[in-house]
């Protein structure tokens, strides 16, 4: 596991230490990092998007910013990647995007749908490559201050086997680094939420509003289950910390 990624936590436990007026004054920043179906479209006779219920459904404690773009892949978010085709003139899309909002307390990513059908791309993403892909978006949040990621699963309907399959590779992609990555929460599994005979109008492979629905009360599942910053384990750590570096205002022992 990185060094930095462990410095990071306790940073991010520390400075509610180091500077109270920030520890839980606010509501909990929340950036949703996806493609169209976090952007927002919704298929059939559309409706509020999974991102609108979110915000709706936890605006008393959350700020949530979406940040999504509309026909990206992982190969586009990745910080290193010069972003192609649609992003235009930008340099890369997680610099244009993502890092202006940075920091954050907590982001959400959800990507693979147009990895594996190769929408604006010259070819699918190997299971590798989205991978690595995944990983370095990854390091990019945790190194611009985000705290804690909620990694999903992209769904698989209305594409050909040859994508399904790619997609349950993703899946399996997913589940590994939600395993063996610090601060990374296993979010919704899409690929097993979303029945694909229900939860999207034929042909589309964007949610319906029954789907956007699932999605959204699942990831404010998710968002519930992490502790709100500068609590728990993660302050008992930043109290240790501020006692042996001499925070401002922290009471030291003669």
């Amino acid at each position: 596991m990185p060094v930095s990624r462990w410095i990071l936590a306790l940073a991010a436990a520390l400075l509610p230490t180091c500077l109270p007026a920030a520890a839980s004054a606010g509501p909990i920043r929340t950036l949703l990092l996806g493609d169209s179906i976090t952007a927002g479209i919704v298929s059939g006779d559309g409706g509020p998007s999974w991102a609108e219920l979110l915000a709706a459904d936890l605006a008393a404690s959350h700020d949530v910013v979406n940040i999504a773009v509309s026909g990206t892949s992982s190969v586009y978010w990745a910080p290193s990647t010069p972003c192609p085709g649609i992003c235009g003139d930008v340099g890369t899309l997680f610099e244009a995007q993502a890092v202006p909002e940075l920091p954050a307390d907590v982001a959400t990513l959800l990507l693979g749908t147009n990895d594996a059908t190769a929408f604006f791309l010259p070819d699918r993403t190997p299971l590798d490559d989205y991978e690595d892909f995944m990983r370095e978006i990854l390091d990019g949040l945790f190194g611009g201050g985000v705290a804690s990621v909620v990694l999903m699963t992209a769904p698989a309907a209305n594409v050909s086997e040859v994508a399904v399959e790619l997609l349950a590779g993703y899946r399996e992609r997913v589940g590994q680094i939600c395993q063996d990555t610090a601060f990374v929460v296993c979010g919704p599994d899409l690929y097993a939420l979303l029945d694909p005979a229900t939860d999207f109008a034929p042909g589309d492979v964007h949610p319906n509003a029954v789907g956007h629905a699932k999605i959204a009360g699942a990831v404010a599942a998710s968002l519930r289950s992490i502790p709100e910053p500068g609590t728990g384990a993660l302050l008992a750590v930043a109290v240790a910390l501020a006692l042996a570096i001499g925070c401002p205002g922290t009471p030291r022992h003669q």
